[in-house]
Protein backbone atom coordinates (compact mmCIF):
# COMPACT_ATOMS: atom_id res chain seq x y z
CA UNK A 1 0.00 0.00 0.00
CA UNK A 2 1.63 3.81 -0.92
CA UNK A 3 2.06 5.82 2.11
CA UNK A 4 1.48 8.94 2.11
CA UNK A 5 3.54 11.87 4.22
CA UNK A 6 2.38 15.43 5.00
CA UNK A 7 4.68 18.02 3.85
CA UNK A 8 2.97 21.20 4.13
CA UNK A 9 -0.75 22.34 4.25
CA UNK A 10 -2.52 25.69 4.07
CA UNK A 11 -5.91 26.68 3.47
CA UNK A 12 -6.02 25.46 0.07
CA UNK A 13 -4.13 22.65 -0.97
CA UNK A 14 -2.08 19.97 1.55
CA UNK A 15 0.89 18.26 0.07
CA UNK A 16 1.90 15.09 0.56
CA UNK A 17 4.87 12.75 0.02
CA UNK A 18 3.30 9.32 -1.53
CA UNK A 19 5.89 6.27 -1.98
CA UNK A 20 4.62 3.22 -3.68
CA UNK A 21 6.28 0.14 -3.30
CA UNK A 22 8.81 -2.08 -5.44
CA UNK A 23 7.38 -3.88 -8.48
CA UNK A 24 6.20 -5.28 -10.50
CA UNK A 25 2.70 -5.55 -9.16
CA UNK A 26 -0.81 -6.26 -11.13
CA UNK A 27 -3.63 -3.85 -10.60
CA UNK A 28 -4.81 -3.38 -7.18
CA UNK A 29 -7.60 -3.44 -5.59
CA UNK A 30 -10.19 -0.74 -6.64
CA UNK A 31 -9.99 2.57 -4.47
CA UNK A 32 -11.61 5.86 -4.07
CA UNK A 33 -10.15 9.01 -5.09
CA UNK A 34 -10.29 10.73 -1.60
CA UNK A 35 -10.06 14.77 -2.97
CA UNK A 36 -9.30 16.38 -6.23
CA UNK A 37 -5.93 16.61 -6.71
CA UNK A 38 -2.84 17.29 -8.87
CA UNK A 39 0.02 14.30 -9.49
CA UNK A 40 3.71 14.79 -9.88
CA UNK A 41 5.84 11.89 -10.30
CA UNK A 42 9.31 12.08 -8.86
CA UNK A 43 10.65 9.05 -9.47
CA UNK A 44 9.48 5.49 -11.36
CA UNK A 45 6.65 4.78 -12.97
CA UNK A 46 3.16 3.53 -12.49
CA UNK A 47 -0.02 2.97 -14.34
CA UNK A 48 -3.35 4.53 -13.34
CA UNK A 49 -6.64 2.82 -14.95
CA UNK A 50 -9.57 5.24 -14.27
CA UNK A 51 -12.62 6.21 -16.38
CA UNK A 52 -11.70 3.86 -19.02
CA UNK A 53 -8.33 5.07 -19.20
CA UNK A 54 -4.65 4.16 -19.00
CA UNK A 55 -1.90 6.41 -17.99
CA UNK A 56 1.38 5.82 -17.64
CA UNK A 57 2.92 8.16 -14.91
CA UNK A 58 6.84 9.02 -15.13
CA UNK A 59 8.70 12.13 -14.08
CA UNK A 60 8.18 13.10 -17.01
CA UNK A 61 4.63 14.14 -16.99
CA UNK A 62 1.93 14.99 -14.38
CA UNK A 63 -2.10 14.93 -14.27
CA UNK A 64 -5.07 15.78 -12.43
CA UNK A 65 -7.95 13.15 -10.12
CA UNK A 66 -11.67 13.71 -9.53
CA UNK A 67 -12.59 13.11 -6.12
CA UNK A 68 -14.84 10.02 -5.89
CA UNK A 69 -13.23 8.53 -9.06
CA UNK A 70 -12.59 4.56 -8.79
CA UNK A 71 -9.32 3.74 -10.25
CA UNK A 72 -6.73 0.98 -9.72
CA UNK A 73 -2.54 1.47 -9.70
CA UNK A 74 -0.14 -0.49 -11.46
CA UNK A 75 3.09 -0.71 -10.21
CA UNK A 76 5.98 -2.46 -12.48
CA UNK A 77 9.03 -0.78 -11.69
CA UNK A 78 11.42 -2.43 -9.54
CA UNK A 79 12.53 0.18 -7.20
CA UNK A 80 8.75 1.40 -6.98
CA UNK A 81 8.11 5.10 -7.08
CA UNK A 82 7.61 8.28 -5.67
CA UNK A 83 5.44 11.23 -6.22
CA UNK A 84 4.25 14.44 -5.00
CA UNK A 85 0.54 14.78 -4.71
CA UNK A 86 -1.06 18.18 -4.62
CA UNK A 87 -4.78 17.62 -2.67
CA UNK A 88 -7.27 20.59 -3.31
CA UNK A 89 -9.23 21.16 0.05
CA UNK A 90 -12.78 20.98 -0.47
CA UNK A 91 -13.67 24.74 -0.21
CA UNK A 92 -11.30 25.18 -2.89
CA UNK A 93 -11.54 22.88 -5.48
CA UNK A 94 -14.49 24.19 -7.39
CA UNK A 95 -12.05 27.53 -8.16
CA UNK A 96 -10.23 25.23 -9.97
CA UNK A 97 -12.74 22.54 -12.14
CA UNK A 98 -13.84 23.15 -15.23
CA UNK A 99 -17.32 24.00 -16.56
CA UNK A 100 -17.64 19.95 -16.72
CA UNK A 101 -17.22 19.70 -13.03
CA UNK A 102 -14.64 17.01 -13.18
CA UNK A 103 -10.48 16.84 -14.76
CA UNK A 104 -9.90 15.59 -17.72
CA UNK A 105 -7.60 11.94 -17.02
CA UNK A 106 -4.44 12.82 -19.80
CA UNK A 107 -0.87 13.48 -18.81
CA UNK A 108 0.43 16.14 -19.40
CA UNK A 109 4.54 17.07 -20.01
CA UNK A 110 6.40 18.86 -17.01
CA UNK A 111 8.86 20.94 -18.30
CA UNK A 112 12.62 20.19 -17.04
CA UNK A 113 12.61 23.80 -15.35
CA UNK A 114 9.39 23.16 -13.62
CA UNK A 115 10.36 19.91 -12.59
CA UNK A 116 13.79 21.49 -10.57
CA UNK A 117 11.59 23.98 -9.06
CA UNK A 118 9.34 21.46 -7.91
CA UNK A 119 12.26 19.67 -6.24
CA UNK A 120 13.25 23.01 -4.65
CA UNK A 121 10.22 24.07 -3.70
CA UNK A 122 9.61 20.84 -1.70
CA UNK A 123 12.91 20.69 -0.18
CA UNK A 124 12.61 24.13 1.09
CA UNK A 125 8.96 22.46 2.46
CA UNK A 126 10.52 19.85 3.97
CA UNK A 127 12.96 22.79 5.66
CA UNK A 128 10.59 24.94 6.87
CA UNK A 129 12.11 27.75 4.78
CA UNK A 130 8.89 28.18 2.25
CA UNK A 131 5.60 30.46 2.75
CA UNK A 132 2.01 28.99 2.66
CA UNK A 133 1.87 32.16 0.18
CA UNK A 134 4.41 30.55 -1.97
CA UNK A 135 3.25 27.14 -1.83
CA UNK A 136 -0.05 27.82 -3.06
CA UNK A 137 0.57 29.97 -6.11
CA UNK A 138 3.39 26.99 -7.44
CA UNK A 139 0.45 24.51 -6.51
CA UNK A 140 -2.13 27.09 -8.95
CA UNK A 141 0.50 27.29 -11.77
CA UNK A 142 0.80 23.16 -11.19
CA UNK A 143 -3.08 22.47 -11.85
CA UNK A 144 -3.51 25.10 -14.08
CA UNK A 145 -1.05 23.80 -16.29
CA UNK A 146 -1.90 20.28 -15.86
CA UNK A 147 -5.54 21.62 -16.61
CA UNK A 148 -4.61 23.14 -20.36
CA UNK A 149 -5.86 26.58 -18.89
CA UNK A 150 -4.58 30.01 -20.43
CA UNK A 151 -4.86 33.68 -19.50
CA UNK A 152 -7.13 35.86 -21.28
CA UNK A 153 -8.07 39.31 -21.49
CA UNK A 154 -5.54 40.22 -18.73
CA UNK A 155 -5.45 43.72 -19.44
CA UNK A 156 -8.93 44.46 -18.52
CA UNK A 157 -9.44 47.67 -16.18
CA UNK A 158 -11.07 45.54 -13.46
CA UNK A 159 -8.32 43.14 -13.52
CA UNK A 160 -5.27 46.06 -13.44
CA UNK A 161 -8.02 47.38 -10.46
CA UNK A 162 -7.53 43.84 -8.93
CA UNK A 163 -3.93 43.74 -8.74
CA UNK A 164 -3.50 47.02 -7.92
CA UNK A 165 -5.98 46.38 -4.79
CA UNK A 166 -3.63 42.80 -4.01
CA UNK A 167 -0.32 44.97 -4.58
CA UNK A 168 -1.93 47.68 -2.06
CA UNK A 169 -3.08 44.96 0.42
CA UNK A 170 1.08 42.94 0.04
CA UNK A 171 2.52 46.06 0.91
CA UNK A 172 0.54 47.15 3.72
CA UNK A 173 1.33 43.62 5.55
CA UNK A 174 4.12 41.75 3.84
CA UNK A 175 5.53 40.98 7.36
CA UNK A 176 2.62 38.54 7.93
CA UNK A 177 2.44 34.90 6.70
CA UNK A 178 -0.81 35.32 4.57
CA UNK A 179 -1.71 32.33 2.63
CA UNK A 180 -3.22 33.19 -0.85
CA UNK A 181 -6.78 32.31 0.32
CA UNK A 182 -6.26 35.35 2.82
CA UNK A 183 -4.74 37.60 -0.03
CA UNK A 184 -7.71 36.95 -2.21
CA UNK A 185 -10.50 37.24 0.05
CA UNK A 186 -9.07 40.53 1.18
CA UNK A 187 -9.17 42.25 -2.52
CA UNK A 188 -12.87 40.18 -3.32
CA UNK A 189 -11.29 37.65 -5.70
CA UNK A 190 -10.77 34.01 -5.63
CA UNK A 191 -7.20 32.60 -5.14
CA UNK A 192 -6.57 30.81 -8.39
CA UNK A 193 -7.91 33.81 -10.55
CA UNK A 194 -5.88 36.50 -8.64
CA UNK A 195 -2.83 34.33 -8.67
CA UNK A 196 -3.38 34.26 -12.69
CA UNK A 197 -3.74 38.16 -12.90
CA UNK A 198 -1.17 39.12 -10.48
CA UNK A 199 1.42 36.92 -12.58
CA UNK A 200 0.39 37.95 -15.78
CA UNK A 201 0.39 41.84 -14.58
CA UNK A 202 3.06 42.08 -12.65
CA UNK A 203 5.44 39.85 -14.22
CA UNK A 204 6.30 38.23 -10.73
CA UNK A 205 4.13 36.12 -8.53
CA UNK A 206 2.78 37.56 -5.23
CA UNK A 207 5.36 35.58 -2.82
CA UNK A 208 8.31 37.28 -4.91
CA UNK A 209 6.43 40.92 -4.88
CA UNK A 210 5.85 40.13 -1.01
CA UNK A 211 9.72 38.91 -0.87
CA UNK A 212 11.37 41.61 -3.04
CA UNK A 213 9.25 44.43 -0.36
CA UNK A 214 10.75 42.04 2.70
CA UNK A 215 13.90 43.12 1.29
CA UNK A 216 13.23 46.90 0.93
CA UNK A 217 12.38 46.88 4.22
CA UNK A 218 16.26 45.24 5.39
CA UNK A 219 18.03 47.53 3.01
CA UNK A 220 16.23 50.40 4.05
CA UNK A 221 16.48 49.72 7.91
CA UNK A 222 20.54 48.90 7.54
CA UNK A 223 20.98 52.06 5.98
CA UNK A 224 19.39 53.73 8.83
CA UNK A 225 21.70 52.14 11.25
CA UNK A 226 19.79 49.15 12.45
CA UNK A 227 22.63 46.26 13.73
CA UNK A 228 19.99 43.85 15.23
CA UNK A 229 19.65 41.25 12.15
CA UNK A 230 17.74 38.69 14.32
CA UNK A 231 15.03 41.24 15.05
CA UNK A 232 15.14 42.84 11.79
CA UNK A 233 14.60 39.95 9.97
CA UNK A 234 11.60 39.22 12.57
CA UNK A 235 10.13 42.60 11.68
CA UNK A 236 10.68 41.95 8.04
CA UNK A 237 8.48 38.85 7.84
CA UNK A 238 11.37 36.27 7.47
CA UNK A 239 11.50 33.31 9.53
CA UNK A 240 14.65 34.13 11.03
CA UNK A 241 18.33 36.03 10.52
CA UNK A 242 19.53 32.82 8.25
CA UNK A 243 16.27 32.57 6.12
CA UNK A 244 17.08 36.74 6.22
CA UNK A 245 20.59 36.06 5.17
CA UNK A 246 19.43 33.42 2.20
CA UNK A 247 17.20 35.11 0.26
CA UNK A 248 19.30 38.65 0.31
CA UNK A 249 22.14 36.82 -0.96
CA UNK A 250 20.13 34.82 -3.76
CA UNK A 251 18.67 37.87 -4.48
CA UNK A 252 20.34 40.26 -3.88
CA UNK A 253 23.79 39.21 -4.00
CA UNK A 254 25.28 40.15 -0.29
CA UNK A 255 24.87 39.32 2.85
CA UNK A 256 23.40 41.43 5.85
CA UNK A 257 26.44 41.88 7.42
CA UNK A 258 28.46 42.86 4.34
CA UNK A 259 25.39 45.36 2.99
CA UNK A 260 25.46 47.24 6.84
CA UNK A 261 28.94 47.95 6.21
CA UNK A 262 28.33 48.71 2.59
CA UNK A 263 25.88 51.45 3.56
CA UNK A 264 27.57 52.35 6.74
CA UNK A 265 30.84 53.37 4.78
Amino acid sequence: MPAAKLVFHTSTVRVLDVRCPAGPQAPGDVEIEPAFAAVLPRRGVFVYHAAGRRMVADPSVGFLLNQGDEHRTTHPSEGGDRNTVLALRTAAADQHLPPSGGFAYRCVPIPLAAHIRHHELLSAMWRGATTALEVDEWAVRAIGHLAGRRDGAAGAAHHQALVADAREYLAAHYADDADLRSVATAVGSSPHHLSRLFTALADRTMSAYRTELRLRHVVDHLADGHDDLARLAVEAGFFDHAHMTRTLGRLGGVTPSRLRRLLAG
